[in-house]
């Protein structure tokens, strides 16, 4: 059997964390077909890249208003991922790789205000997982001026699970 080779990325990655630039995709690719529900009222699959979204549900199907929502992201996503990690970054204490994990749309997101939410993980440049245990969730709002940029990261989470 012949043994998998690692790009210079995949081994940067690994031995020198922190050295890219942030992981995942610059684009949002989804469908909606491979979705289930959690049984807290939300509807979630994986988009390209590994990136968990989360619909509010209603009436057993992901809600119509939420689905356009998650269309207009995917058209912004590349700005919203960056306005994401910028906020983010401006309260980490430690320099690192940063992913965006998901980004959700559901009951959460509506507990906290927000329109979305993206959930970002920090790998430190020290290679520690000392941040392994923390969530980094950027609140999102859509903007009355959508001309300007159609949504706004207004508020920063820091969770520890």
């Amino acid at each position: 059997m012949e043994s998998e080779s690692l790009s210079s990325e995949a081994i940067e990655a690994e031995y020198f964390p922190g050295t890219i630039p942030p992981s995942g995709p610059h684009s949002l690719l989804f469908s909606l077909a491979d979705g289930k529900f959690d049984g807290e009222g939300n509807f979630f699959f994986e988009a390209a890249g590994g990136i968990e979204v989360l619909l509010p549900e209603n009436d057993g199907l992901p809600s119509d208003i939420a689905v356009d929502l998650l269309r207009q992201v995917a058209e912004h996503f590349q700005e919203i991922r960056e306005a994401a990690l910028r906020l983010a970054r401006s309260f980490a204490r430690d320099e690192g790789s940063w992913s965006l994990d998901s980004i959700d749309f559901g009951t959460r997101a509506a507990a906290d205000r927000c329109d979305f939410q993206c959930h970002l993980s920090l790998a430190p440049n020290d290679g520690s997982d000392s941040y392994g245990h923390t969530d980094f969730v950027v609140c999102f709002r859509r903007r009355k001026n959508a001309h300007i940029a159609p949504f706004a990261a207004f508020k920063l989470i820091i969770e520890l699970l």
